[in-house]
């Protein structure tokens, strides 16, 4: 009986070297920190004793916190109260000139650098923002706080939107309090954008690559594991993709974020898969009950690569 040539099978060269190379992360970003003073004035009018001081203090507290959390301490406020007399009747035309007149009051009481001045107008006007240093409030509502806090410096966060019926509503992400829902929470893009995501957390992940599969941790969780928070896709307008799992209504599901520097879009939510821009985002339960998420280039089938 003539002897079989064994022959040695070649090893697929491609796919060997793919699944070799290490997991590229995003650039680390410098974290906003440092301690700032979070002023809550209240204007005590020549006619009118102005807001309650203890729900405005209240709201205050409850935005500090939340910072204070989402930084892991790297940002911290202290909460000042300050009743202020100002020499003005309580009308909305003498609105501005009463809290430059307050404002100026504080500053020549302190040489402390980082301040914010939270004013609350009880109603006076309709609407309420943030800019700079300053907040101006219709009332004291804790997310109106937290939201308008995060226009300010040093965070200068952008809003968070939706489209919804071919029509754009900018505070239409239910995931962040820089949308207009009440929320605890930021985007993965906006932890990035200050520096507050862990560094080696954030994969990057390029439209070039092959399919990979990427072992990611829920965006809340304080964990320190081998899991990514979160994957940044670049696009070609310098804008970027950003997928993670936030909690939403209670439950942790997967967003897909479009970031332009502190400002987010919110594109999709899904359990399972979804399917954007040529590429296929896949739910996989790992073996031992954590969670993956395959990117893939949409309608090709590759070999898979965890990381």
């Amino acid at each position: 009986m003539m002897k079989q040539k064994q022959v040695t099978p070649k090893a697929n060269n491609t796919q060997d070297a793919t699944a070799a190379k290490p997991t590229k992360y995003a650039p680390a970003v410098k974290p906003i920190a440092g301690t700032y003073n979070l002023y809550c004035v209240a204007l005590v009018w020549q006619d009118n004793p102005g807001p309650e001081m203890s729900k405005l203090v209240s709201a205050a507290m409850d935005a500090a916190s939340t910072y204070k959390q989402l930084s892991n301490s790297k940002l911290q406020f202290k909460v000042i109260p300050k009743i202020i007399k100002v020499d003005y009747k309580h009308l909305e035309k003498n609105l501005a000139s009463a809290e430059k007149q307050a404002k100026e009051s504080i500053l020549r009481d302190t040489k402390e650098a980082n301040n914010i001045f939270i004013f609350n107008n009880n109603r006076m006007r309709e609407y309420s923002y943030g800019l700079n240093d300053e907040i101006h409030l219709s009332e004291s509502d804790p997310q109106t706080v937290r939201h308008e806090l995060g226009h300010c410096a040093p965070l200068k966060l952008g809003h968070s939107g939706k489209y919804e019926n071919n029509t754009y509503d900018p505070f239409g992400d239910t995931t962040t309090m820089m949308g207009g829902y009440d929320s605890r929470s930021l985007t993965a893009s906006q932890l990035y954008f200050l520096g507050w995501l862990p560094q080696n957390k954030v994969a990057l992940h390029t439209r070039q690559q092959q399919a990979r599969e990427y072992n990611i941790e829920k965006l809340s969780s304080k964990k320190v594991n081998n899991c990514v928070k979160a994957i940044l896709i670049p696009r070609n307008d310098n804008s970027r993709l950003f997928l993670s799992m936030p909690k939403v209504n209670d439950k942790f599901i997967f967003a897909l974020h479009l970031a332009n520097g502190g400002s987010s879009q919110l594109i999709t939510t899904f359990e399972q898969q979804s399917v954007y821009e040529g590429m296929t985002f896949k739910r996989i339960v790992n073996s031992n009950g954590g969670t993956s998420i395959r990117v893939s280039p949409t309608g090709t089938k590759v070999a898979n690569h965890t990381s």
